[in-house]
């Protein structure tokens, strides 16, 4: 039952977020591990790049995700604010939304606490509006997802050796010079070294 909801937005480069040392813990171990290639791999690193205290991995599934479209066309875009001044998104400092009053996101553009919040109106001029509690949120994805042609070609060119130049080293790949690295000498595996101009 939360009737009020604040969302700050902090100064870029000026101000720090507790969580900024946590994407640089994981950061650091995901530039350590080269051979990250499913999602697994990656819910991995996360997992172990503490020592003591790890962190708590939430897997999202696919039905995890969902559609706002039905969200968004129950509201009216707007670029004006109730006074008529021009909203400018990128110096919004605060965002407050109301539970009684959901067709409003009252905004301010400092971390003043005594300056008045501006009123933003997203209910719909014409026509009644629809009600939020009767909007069905359906899944963002009905089915797996394809890889678009143009990335499969991406996919395809450097699994051939093309647009990198580089070739993953590993024993056993139908490849002729696998398990040889640029100078023709025994390399280990899991490592990619650079093609021989």
């Amino acid at each position: 039952n939360v009737e009020i909801i604040d969302h700050k937005f902090l100064v870029l480069g000026h101000s720090f977020l507790p969580n900024d040392r946590d994407f640089g813990v994981v950061e650091m171990s995901l530039k350590k591990n080269n051979l990250l290639f499913v999602p697994q791999d990656y819910y991995n690193v996360i997992k172990k790049c503490r020592k003591g205290n790890n962190f708590i991995l939430n897997e999202m599934k696919q039905e995890d995700f969902i559609s706002t479209r039905f969200l968004e066309d129950a509201v009216f875009k707007r670029v004006k604010n109730s006074n008529g001044e021009t909203i400018n998104w990128l110096k919004i400092c605060w965002m407050r939304f109301l539970r009684n009053e959901p067709y409003k996101i009252f905004y301010k553009i400092s971390m003043d606490e005594n300056a008045e919040f501006k009123i933003l109106d997203l209910l719909p001029r014409r026509g009644r509006p629809r009600k939020f509690e009767n909007i069905v949120l359906t899944p963002l994805y009905k089915n797996i997802r394809q890889i678009v042609e143009t990335r499969q070609k991406g996919v395809s060119s450097v699994k051939e050796g093309g647009s990198l130049r580089c070739r993953a080293v590993r024993r056993g790949m139908e490849d002729p010079g696998a398990g040889k690295n640029a100078r023709g000498q025994e390399a280990s595996d899991d490592i990619a070294t650079p093609e021989a101009p």
